[in-house]
């Protein structure tokens, strides 16, 4: 289901539902595959390789690959087009993203086609969260890829597929997955440093709250064999 309309940014676009922290983000090993399925009605993301962040579209339209975030600036919608292997991306703002003067932009009003290439597959049907991909600008038969030398992170364009950033994809969903049995026996300690709001206590060098305080205790108690799992 939708997080409630008070946590879905004002500036998103109205077919882009974004939750900084609701939502669930697929594409890793081991889910279910109709979980990853991308339409173009879902909510996706763009990991670059190269820099281990995601792209962003800013409200002037520029395409930079800036955070590791999941966020409203990152949504994105994959239009699926009719010529096969080719999509439109349509940013949060409402604005099909192409290429000007060599940048990726996101102002055009109508689909601009990118060539989908696919790690390991010939063809394909239809997206999935978690394959990895090049993009190839059609119209100008340019590849996208991230200025990793530059501190804004820029999506331009080059002629070769060999100076591409490969891109991994990701989507949205809420649905929430079923519950998996613990892959190993789950003890005090893993409740208190996981669950209970306290960190690993112990590994500054003095306690930095009063409930780290007496974490270290407990920690010490656990450590001791005082406490039994």
């Amino acid at each position: 289901e939708p997080p409630p309309a008070s946590k879905v940014p004002e500036d998103a676009h109205p077919g882009l539902r974004v939750a900084a922290s609701d939502g669930i983000v697929r594409g890793t090993p081991g889910e279910d595959p109709q979980d990853q399925l991308i339409a173009a009605d879902h909510t996706a993301f763009l990991l670059c390789a190269d820099t281990n962040t995601h792209v962003d579209i800013d409200p002037q339209g520029i395409a930079r690959c800036r955070w590791n975030d999941c966020g409203a600036w990152q949504a994105l919608s994959i239009e699926p087009l009719s010529v096969p292997g080719r999509v439109a991306l349509k940013a949060h703002t409402g604005k099909y993203v192409d290429v000007v003067d060599g940048s990726m932009l996101a102002r055009s009003a109508s689909p601009s086609a990118w060539l989908v290439m696919v790690a390991g597959l010939d063809e394909w049907e239809q997206l999935r969260a978690g394959f990895k991909v090049h993009l190839k600008h059609e119209a100008s038969g340019l590849w996208a890829r991230a200025e990793v030398s530059s501190d804004e992170r820029r999506l331009v364009v080059g002629p070769d597929m060999n100076g591409a950033s490969a891109f991994s994809l990701q989507k949205q969903t809420w649905r929430v997955p079923t519950l998996q049995p613990a892959q190993c026996p789950v003890t005090i300690r893993h409740l208190m440093t996981h669950t209970s709001g306290l960190d690993y206590s112990g590994q500054e060098e003095k306690p930095l709250t009063a409930l780290d305080a007496l974490g270290r205790l407990l920690v010490k108690r656990c450590e001791r064999g005082e406490v039994d799992d």
